[in-house]
């Protein structure tokens, strides 16, 4: 699988600490219920990823491992890489069908372990489609070798057929 450049780039700056944001906030997780307070940073590319017509499009990608831990436990390259899999898999999915809405898929890599998957939404997603979606992501052979516990959240756009596009940036 191809890496795109806007991935690579938006990992790459997120590890080299490039920020463009940082403020101290609290983070109220809808997966899991917890809270996560930190000096929150936000990196854009230096190229966007132009997706916005694509059937499916992540919206952006939250750490909830520190950028430290990130490091040390999982290259950049291999995270990127993993992170576009699982948007294939839903855009692989959600082709033909006529769901719209948005995706929080948050995803735990651990050393010996099989990814820990929790999805959320909200919108037009059909029960069906995030089954069909949770059962592909969870039987990837394919994952990232972790030297310790890897968090994040993923959230994607899913668009309907009719090119109509999903609010990104709900208050």
């Amino acid at each position: 699988m191809r890496i795109s450049c806007s991935t690579l780039t938006f990992l790459a700056l997120a590890l080299l600490h490039s920020a463009v944001l940082a403020q101290t906030s609290t983070y109220e997780n809808p997966v899991d219920g917890k809270e996560y307070t930190a000096d929150w940073e936000t990196y854009e590319p230096e190229t966007p990823k132009n997706d916005f017509d694509a059937r499916v499009a992540i919206e952006n990608v939250r750490l909830l491992t520190s950028q430290e831990d990130l490091a040390k436990r999982i290259t950049v390259e291999s995270l990127a890489t993993y992170i576009e899999s699982l948007e294939a898999d839903l855009l692989g999915l959600a082709v033909g069908s006529d769901d719209s809405g948005k995706v929080l898929l948050q995803v735990e890599l651990g050393p010996e372990q099989a990814p820990v998957h929790q999805l959320a939404y909200e919108g037009s997603v059909s029960t069906d489609l995030l089954q069909a979606y949770y059962e592909r992501i969870s039987e990837r052979k394919e994952v990232p070798t972790v030297l310790g516990v890897v968090s994040f959240q993923l959230f994607m756009v899913v668009r309907d057929q009719s090119g109509e596009k999903v609010d990104q940036h709900p208050e």
